[in-house]
């Protein structure tokens, strides 16, 4: 330790430059001193002063060693060390004079880690908040705050505690924008478990991004839901963090920005106004969440022919997604029993069977809630209808067609016979279907059968099936 002691003081009064410039430290003695951090040996080397470490971090950030290393974030995580070895209780005027231009340095070249590092030392939340959100681990802000609070609130009965909890509250209203883009949950989690106050000011301070907002407010609505909490108002009364104008909010975001969610929405939740939310749904023709509305309303008939007009909507759009993959294929393909429905259509079957289900879901809460059987076996008839009747106006469509190729090079002959065909019954043009027709009729009538056997089976809890058969046939 005394040889380099003697040896530092060498180079303290010795080398410098043809300029007068100091060389603090040369570039073989930056590079042992990054090794020997590196392997973590770095108070091994020898107790340097806080005043040389400061020096030997500022010369480690000049652009010189960038191509002695690695990466920048090699750079930065030696530097982060070497930062926490400083002794901050020196009271040394040239010694912070060096720390504040190192900051402005470590600022300029853009390492955050390092200003993180240097402020948590210093226990000045708000910076590093500050800086963890300026860094690439941004979703570590989150474990800090959180570690810090649970900390703070171990040492409540000391001063620091408060103060913790007070600088951290505080950081989260000048970064809130920032924090919540970082992480939405992470944030409703903060505000609804610590800082419940704040809801408010969160609420208004993302109104510039109403997705994010929209977030945000589902996060908390669903964190109210499972444990609701509350706050006192100036008055000293509790008050629910999350209220009826927040859920009215929500769901008009929904209706604008994500139509699908409102169904979902409206079943989980009951704090809105049901005149309000018909409103919404009807503006932005959410059709299966109006059905349910008008369902609370006793108007269970118009509620399922609304489900299941939705439902021939999403028929329409498997139906398209069908012939797209049949046209993929040639005649020969077509004539095959081997196909099955690509990804593309099985999305859409899927999304059908939801609508599928919802009326179900309908008939079902009728059945169970409703006396008069006559409306029970109407609703249930009136979906069961929906799926048979084309199912088997489908079936009668292909089976009965005159199968075409939709080549380009048909024969000479082959045009002969189908115009001698198309001759003697005219009604034979408007049933002449290419394979690649038949196939997608095909795979769109096994899908509403699939749809039939599901609503059956949950049918047959209500109706005994030989009823339902009875009144199949005779219709």
């Amino acid at each position: 330790q005394q040889q380099q002691q003697q040896q530092n003081n060498v180079i303290d009064n010795k080398n410098k430059n043809n300029t007068g410039k100091e060389i603090l430290f040369s570039q073989k003695q930056k590079l042992l001193i990054l090794r020997k951090v590196g392997d973590w040996t770095v108070k091994k080397i020898a107790k340097i002063s806080s005043s040389r470490i400061v020096d030997l971090v500022t010369s480690l950030i000049e652009n010189d060693i960038f191509e002695d290393v690695s990466t920048n974030a090699q750079i930065e995580d030696i530097i982060r060390k070497l930062i926490e070895l400083i002794s901050f209780d020196e009271k040394n005027i040239d010694t912070e004079k060096k720390i504040e231009i190192l900051k402005n340095s470590l600022e300029e070249k853009g390492m955050y880690g390092a200003l993180t590092a240097y402020y948590k030392i210093h226990k000045n939340h708000s910076m590093v908040i500050n800086y963890y959100l300026k860094s690439n681990q941004k979703r570590d802000v989150y474990k800090y705050i959180f570690g810090t609070i649970a900390d703070s609130k171990s040492r409540l009965h000391e001063h620091t505690g408060n103060v913790a909890i007070y600088e951290i509250k505080k950081a989260i209203k000048q970064h809130t924008y920032e924090l919540a883009e970082v992480d939405i949950t992470s944030m409703a989690e903060l505000v609804n478990t610590h800082y419940s106050d704040l809801h408010s000011y969160i609420v208004e301070s993302l109104e510039k991004n109403p997705k994010l907002l929209l977030d945000y407010l589902l996060k908390m609505i669903k964190l109210a839901n499972s444990s609701p909490v509350t706050y006192l108002d100036q008055n000293g009364e509790h008050q629910d963090v999350v209220t009826s104008h927040d859920h009215e909010r929500c769901l008009h975001l929904l209706g604008e920005y994500s139509p699908h969610q409102v169904f979902e929405f409206l079943n989980q939740n009951a704090n809105y106004k049901l005149e309000l939310a018909m409103k919404i749904c009807h503006n932005n023709e959410i059709l299966d969440g109006y059905a349910y509305l008008k369902e609370r309303t006793g108007d269970n008939m118009i509620a399922l022919q609304l489900l299941l007009y939705s439902m021939t909507l999403s028929f329409k759009n498997l139906a398209k997604s069908i012939l797209i993959q049949s046209n993929s294929y040639e005649d020969e393909i077509c004539d095959s029993k081997r196909i099955n429905l690509n990804k593309q259509s099985l999305t859409f079957k899927n999304e059908s069977l939801k609508e599928v289900m919802k009326a179900v879901a309908l008939c079902e809460r009728t059945s169970h809630l409703n006396a008069e059987e006559s409306e029970n076996h109407n609703l249930w008839f009136l979906l069961l209808d929906a799926l048979v009747y084309p199912t088997s106006q489908i079936k009668k469509k292909y089976q009965t067609a005159t199968i075409i190729s939709n080549s380009n090079k048909k024969s000479e002959e082959e045009k002969q016979q189908l115009e001698q065909i198309q001759k003697k019954d005219v009604n034979t043009k408007n049933n002449s279907l290419t394979f690649q027709e038949v196939l997608a009729l095909k795979l769109f009538s096994s899908c509403l059968t699939f749809y039939c056997d599901s609503v059956l089976s949950r049918m047959t809890t209500y109706i005994p099936l030989h009823n339902i058969f009875t009144e199949m046939i005779d219709e």
